[in-house]
């Protein structure tokens, strides 16, 4: 065999070996190739840590984490795959910040919960008035009764030149009997009174407490009017964080983990009012269909020239920006004549 034809048959040999090897291993050799060429911003998850709480939240790192993990497994669960994992070192952090809205938010559910248990004690106290006025002017009314009866048995001996002395002592008993009974009516009278000037007494200390949570809610819508995001999402030449600044529960604080979340992944707000990623706090923790078609757009596989294309465009479109603030800068300012 010539040297020529040895190369060709080293050649022809090592292609056939090449080419077996390909083809046994073409699914993984597929899943490499489609990794260069295509390109998943949701196939790594982000990692985040748990960064600073302030105490005044009375909530605990391993709690916070917790809430964290349940709202970040929501997007996870609705694209199915890990959108989010847990990472002690890592830089993007979420921190619960108090503020004077927390603090409103405090003070409002101890008047809330304040309103709640005196309403429960004068209905309770109602309750037991109601009866006891019921029997008392009951026995008003028959005392008035046995009252005008004596009286009319008076009047009818009077005109007969006087009563037998067996009906002057019947008469003179119940006349004894209905002094006591207005005695007892008096007594019985001043404990109601007493009893109801109590009720009333608390009815105005709740009317109070009422006055107080108006004021305070006030207070909360006005702060809300100019500081309206109860958590947001940053990035700066720090990294990236979450800050949660108030809640009212444990759902609420996981539907806010979760809108922010939604931010950190590139989500914006939608017009849905169920989801997650409407623009105003709720309790929602279960995707929408709005939250899950711009996630999975979001997530979706994009070519390497696709991605490439994309960055150019920013970049010229970045220059171009800078190249009209040049000229802008360059033009002669108008004199001004005197």
């Amino acid at each position: 065999m010539t040297k020529k034809r040895r190369k060709l048959f080293v050649l022809i040999v090592a292609t056939l070996l090449l080419t077996s090897i390909g083809y046994q291993n073409r699914v993984p050799l597929a899943r490499a190739l489609d990794k260069v060429i295509y390109y998943g911003p949701c196939d790594k998850p982000i990692s985040y840590s748990i960064g600073t709480i302030d105490p005044q939240f009375n909530i605990t790192k391993d709690e916070l984490l917790t809430d964290a993990k349940e709202a970040g497994e929501i997007w996870s669960t609705a694209i199915g795959k890990t959108l989010f994992a847990y990472d002690p070192k890592a830089e993007f952090t979420i921190n619960l910040e108090y503020d004077e809205r927390q603090s409103l938010t405090n003070e409002i559910n101890q008047l809330d919960s304040e309103l709640k248990q005196k309403d429960a004690n004068l209905k309770k106290q109602n309750e037991i008035l109601k009866p006891e006025i019921a029997a008392y002017q009951k026995r008003v009314a028959e005392y008035k009764r046995r009252v005008y009866k004596l009286n009319t048995d008076i009047d009818h001996w009077n005109t007969q030149g006087g009563a037998p002395p067996e009906e002057y002592e019947k008469l003179k008993r119940e006349q004894s009997d209905l002094q006591k009974e207005a005695e007892s009516l008096d007594a019985l009278a001043k404990e109601l009174n007493q009893s109801t000037d109590a009720y009333n007494s608390q009815v105005a200390n709740l009317n109070q407490t009422v006055g107080t949570y108006n004021q305070t809610y006030d207070t909360y819508s006005q702060t809300l009017s100019y500081k309206p995001e109860e958590g947001l999402y940053s990035v700066n030449e720090q990294g990236q964080k979450i800050t949660i600044y108030f809640y009212n529960s444990k759902r609420e604080i996981v539907h806010t983990l979760a809108h922010e979340m939604g931010h950190a992944r590139g989500l914006e707000h939608v017009a849905n009012t169920n989801a997650i990623m409407f623009s105003k706090t709720n309790n929602i923790v279960n995707t929408s269909q709005d939250d899950i078609t711009q996630l999975v757009e979001i997530c979706r596989k994009r070519s390497t020239l696709e991605v490439a294309t994309n960055k150019l465009a920013l970049i010229i479109e970045d220059l171009r920006s800078g190249f009209r603030v040049f000229l802008n800068n360059l033009k002669t300012p108008s004199t001004v004549q005197g």
